[in-house]
């Protein structure tokens, strides 16, 4: 389970080219109406030190570096019949001292262990990558720096493969049977399609030395289709929140889009370009990014037959760069993820 986690988003990212070239209309968020807001995570805005590093290469799943998980603070009212341990780089096992999975992984695709700069940005290192976490306050949301750096390598193959680093709120399943990430199983329809992913962001660094490589920033939302307890369709929407790309006129508003199965999972999955439908983009100066995303899983296939949004049930989301041979590095707190409930629904 935990090792499909991590091979899972980056199947998902190893296509870079837009194969949509079709005209998508972006649906307009509805009128104004009272609706009832719901935290959908047990970590809102993650204020609390409960995290792990899970690490994952072409060759499988590698050992976490326990060094930069932290796990000190537990979530109040936190199901603690789950237990994930996590084999460490270091040696040993880390695992939350009530015995549940952590609210949120940390999270380095393609990038071995060793390669984790501790001293960044000071140190000289030109290949790597670091999640620096730091707060000034207890009550303060922490605040993650995403590094990911990969211009250095001199080797064409290190060059050309995809590496990722960014963050993952994982709920495995209907009955929340994997990660303790959501305060219960929510659905697509419960919330009129109408949820919210807020956090603030700013970008620290970028070095694009080939022209021909994309770099980008996405934010993914991923839910599962069920008719009573068979899977039907997982489908993925992600929004890019920045990127430098190789044909950046390109006025799709679709980045990339497939029908293929995720492992033996029928699955929609379409990236959208968010600099194409008005969603804001990182810059050097901090700013709030708020990405409605029911207007955007409008723009994905209908419901299969038999089954409804109501039967959508969110699998999580991911907050992460996506580069080849590139250098690119950001900073974000405060991630929020809201659903707004129609009060007379």
């Amino acid at each position: 389970m935990k090792k499909y986690i991590i091979i899972f988003i980056g199947t998902f990212s190893l296509f870079t080219n837009c194969g949509s070239k079709e005209n998508a209309e972006i649906p307009i968020n509805p009128p104004g109406e009272d609706k009832e807001t719901v935290d959908l995570l047990w970590n809102q805005g993650v204020k609390k030190k409960n995290y792990t590093h899970m690490n994952s290469h072409d060759r499988g799943r590698q050992p976490s570096l326990c060094a930069v998980s932290d796990l000190s603070e537990l979530i109040p009212g936190k199901p603690s019949n789950v237990n994930e341990t996590y084999a460490c780089l270091e040696g040993g096992s880390i695992a939350a001292t009530d015995r549940s999975a952590p609210s949120v992984h940390l999270v380095s695709i393609n990038c071995d262990g060793h390669e984790y700069i501790y001293d960044y940005p000071n140190s000289t290192r030109k290949t790597g990558f670091a999640f620096n976490p730091k707060r000034e306050n207890p009550d303060d949301p922490i605040e993650f720096q995403f590094v990911n750096l990969a211009s250095g390598y001199t080797n064409a193959d290190s060059l050309k493969y995809l590496r990722e680093v960014g963050l993952v709120f994982s709920n495995w399943g209907k009955s929340n049977t994997g990660n303790w990430a959501f305060k219960r199983d929510f659905t697509i329809g419960e919330f009129d399609k109408d949820i919210q992913l807020k956090f603030f962001a700013k970008l620290d660094h970028v070095n694009k030395p080939n022209a021909n490589n994309n770099i980008y920033i996405t934010c993914d939302l991923r839910y599962v289709f069920w008719n009573g307890n068979q899977k039907v369709r997982a489908d993925l929407v992600g929004v890019l929140v920045y990127e430098n790309l190789a044909n950046p006129s390109n006025p799709d508003p679709v980045y990339w889009k497939s029908s293929s199965n995720v492992g033996s999972d029928p699955s929609e999955r379409w990236f959208i370009r968010g600099a194409r439908t008005q969603v804001p983009q990182l810059t050097s100066e901090w700013k709030e990014i708020t990405i409605n995303f029911n207007k955007f899983i409008e723009m994905l296939p209908d419901p299969p037959a038999g089954v409804s949004y109501d039967d959508a049930v969110i699998s999580g989301f991911d907050l992460y760069s996506s580069m080849r041979g590139q250098d690119v590095v950001f900073s974000v707190k405060d991630v929020r993820l809201v659903g707004y409930k129609p009060t007379n629904k």
